[in-house]
């Protein structure tokens, strides 16, 4: 009975501990599943962001040659519409260059919060096996304990029947006498 219960507890212990594994293993999955959609989604609303910027730069383009052919049927006003291009086309390139230091910016700081959650989870999994390992030796040693205390128990127990029996003969050969 002793040795079914020792046996029951080992293969709960090892349930136990494939289900954590289990658990752990679709938990994982579940972050890189989520983690690959971010990424998709982040990539589509790049190519979207970078798709309206060129329709707007096709845009101003379009307005920028009306504006010319304008200005060449005026001459007076090419002047004036000429330094206020100058000025605002300075204004858009120095605001596109911001726009695109930001970006990259913006990049960097992703990539290194990526790293840092990768390397948090890398030392939080490693942590984990590191406790699962220590708990299944745990386990093992309570176990080979237990089968110790077993065999010191019937060996104990078979020395209590001996000397009971060889204080009965003793009786009887007193009592015979």
């Amino acid at each position: 009975m002793a040795v079914s219960m020792a046996q029951v507890a080992q293969e709960k212990g090892a349930l136990i501990v494939q289900e954590t594994l289990y658990k752990k293993k679709c938990a994982a999955q579940k972050r890189m599943a989520e983690d690959n959609r971010a990424i998709q989604t982040g990539l589509q609303q790049l190519w979207q962001d970078r798709s309206n910027y060129l329709q707007k730069v096709r845009e101003r383009r379009a307005l920028f040659l009306e504006e010319k052919k304008q200005r060449a049927k005026d001459r007076l006003l090419i002047q004036d519409l000429s330094n206020e291009r100058s000025v605002w086309t300075k204004g858009l390139y120095k605001i596109d260059r911001l726009k695109e230091k930001k970006a990259l910016l913006n990049e960097k700081c992703l990539i290194v919060q990526q790293r840092r959650e990768t390397e948090k989870y890398q030392k939080d999994l490693l942590k984990r096996t590191k406790e699962l390992r220590a708990q299944e030796a745990y386990t093992r040693r309570c176990e080979e304990k237990f089968v110790f205390n077993m065999i010191a128990f019937q060996k104990s127990w078979e020395r209590l029947q001996e000397a009971k029996a060889k204080v009965a003969v003793v009786n009887t050969n007193a009592s015979s006498r």
